[in-house]
């Protein structure tokens, strides 16, 4: 009997042990500040905009417990580091390494709750018609706004960001690897150009929903 008691706690506590592991980490979507006052805004598409006494925007991608930065109009081009969640609302990001080798040491950010997500680019979903090796071919959906609902071409030829192009769970890919009919989500900024079908030419980023 005690070993049978023992057997089923055992089993209990290896259950619970699995569980924990297996739970996922809170959202990293939101805005995050550190102690300097400095804000970090992580967007549910894969963009990230850093508000402090300079100003960085670009992507981020998580890979396990590493997150890779590439920033647009910086002196730095790419960061990867390691990150973890202490809880809910305290994210720590360390060991962080630059394109061109620079370190830093470890920064604590806390959640900022009820933030506004603030403005970032244009963006609006679309369906994909074709997929090339260098750009893509797409239809806006019926729910965007009327700007949005035509067909268009856009690459990051003309863009300051290095082929930011995402599936759904962040990891990059490149647009042949997005199949036709797929739905992305598409972020740019400038303008388009009018004519058929319509062409962004500075692309953000693009993202497998």
């Amino acid at each position: 009997m005690k070993r049978l008691l023992f057997a089923a706690i055992a089993t209990i506590v290896l259950l619970s042990i699995s569980v924990t592991s297996c739970s996922s980490n809170p959202s990293i979507v939101g805005v995050w500040e550190d102690s300097k006052g400095d804000w970090y805004t992580f967007y549910g598409d894969g963009k990230f905009l850093f508000s402090g006494i300079g100003a960085a925007e670009g992507t981020y991608s998580l890979h396990g417990s590493k997150i890779t930065f590439d920033l647009v109009d910086f002196e730095i081009a790419s960061i990867a580091a390691d990150y973890s969640f202490r809880d809910n609302n305290t994210l720590v990001i360390e060991n962080p390494i630059s394109d061109s080798g620079e370190t830093g040491g470890l920064t604590t950010l806390s959640r900022v709750k009820n933030a506004a997500l603030p403005v970032f680019g244009k963006q609006f979903h679309a369906h994909v018609i074709q997929s090339h090796e260098s750009y893509l071919h797409v239809k806006g959906i019926s729910e965007n706004d009327i700007n949005h609902r035509g067909e268009f071409t856009l690459s990051f030829k003309n863009s300051s960001n290095n082929n930011a192009i995402f599936d759904a769970n962040g990891n990059k890919i490149n647009f042949t690897d997005i199949p036709e009919g797929s739905l992305v989500l598409i972020v740019y900024k400038g303008p388009v150009l009018e004519m058929w079908p319509g062409v962004i030419g500075d692309t953000i980023s693009v993202r497998v929903q």
